[in-house]
């Protein structure tokens, strides 16, 4: 076989492989979860409000006075940790757990860590988020635990009272010069 048609097989090949990586995750629930709250990661660090609220769970944002409402305040806090020297560095999203049927909704909940950086260090925290389904897992939007207790998070959803057991709080690990404090 000549060079340029190896080159077309391998390049076939891999649009295959692609095209079936892309199939199955549209199939899996848990893939699908891991990747829309990936999103929801990346938005977080670029500032990307309309995308992060496109994935959140409405009721968080009902709550919140409203999408409006909501990207004003991320804005104004996002700009004053910019104004302290504090920014994102990087969120990552850990494998979702296994899904889990409550009354009409389908939950799973999905660990992150989220980083900060501010000049001399970076802040680490273990966090997580729960992932919403309430269409049989064809679509999903996120409540993201690090800045809520469990007594608000039941208070929003009392439903899941009893049913869901709320993660706890992991500590912030600080690094400041390559030492390490917890």
């Amino acid at each position: 076989m000549s060079r340029a048609k190896s080159i077309i097989f391998l390049s076939l090949l891999l649009i295959i492989v692609i095209a079936a990586v892309i199939l199955l995750n549209r199939d899996d629930p848990i893939a699908r979860i891991k990747q829309e709250a990936q999103i929801c990661a990346k938005a977080t660090v670029d500032g990307d409000f309309a995308t992060l609220l496109s994935h959140t769970q409405k009721r968080v944002v009902d709550l919140m006075g409203g999408k409006d409402a909501v990207v004003t305040g991320m804005t104004q806090a996002l700009k004053q940790l910019r104004e302290q020297g504090i920014k994102y560095d990087h969120i990552t999203i850990g494998d979702p757990a296994p899904l889990q049927k409550i009354g009409s909704l389908t939950v799973s909940l999905v660990p992150e860590e989220i980083v900060l950086k501010a000049e001399g260090g970076q802040m680490a925290m273990d966090s997580n988020m729960l992932a919403f389904s309430e269409d049989s897992a064809k679509t999903w939007s996120f409540v993201d635990f690090s800045s809520l207790s469990a007594e608000q998070f039941f208070k929003i959803y009392p439903e899941l009272s009893g049913q869901f057991v709320f993660p706890e709080k992991s500590k912030p690990r600080v690094t400041q010069d390559k030492t390490v404090t917890q």
